[in-house]
């Protein structure tokens, strides 16, 4: 019984740390030209443009998959997520002004 609570314990805090790195992550970008994100990350999973004339550039966070543009993420199935970046034009750039992903504990 001890072993399963230490067991339960343990997971519960790596949980939270995970999702404490995913949110330290996604907002480090904030006020950043989209330039930046792609320099740092690679080509986003997808780029959404939204009703509102704002971008969202997708990024696939954690886990264990790897991410093949335009056709998903191949992997063994551990937890990551989907990390949108909104971004507006301001002249010639994209800058990003606001992050979202899941509400969930793995993030």
């Amino acid at each position: 019984m001890f072993l399963h609570l230490t067991r339960l314990l343990r997971v519960s805090l790596g949980a939270l740390l995970v999702t404490g790195c995913a949110s330290q992550f996604a907002t480090s970008y904030l006020g950043k030209d989209s330039v930046a994100l792609e320099l740092e990350n690679g080509k986003p999973v997808d780029v959404v443009e939204l009703p509102n004339g704002m971008r969202s550039y997708q990024y696939y966070w954690g886990g264990e998959g790897v991410v093949i543009p335009g056709a998903g993420v191949a992997g063994n199935g551990l937890p990551g997520c989907l990390i949108n970046f909104i971004a507006e034009r301001r002249g010639d750039s994209w800058v990003v002004v606001d992050t979202k992903w899941p509400d969930r504990l793995i993030c």
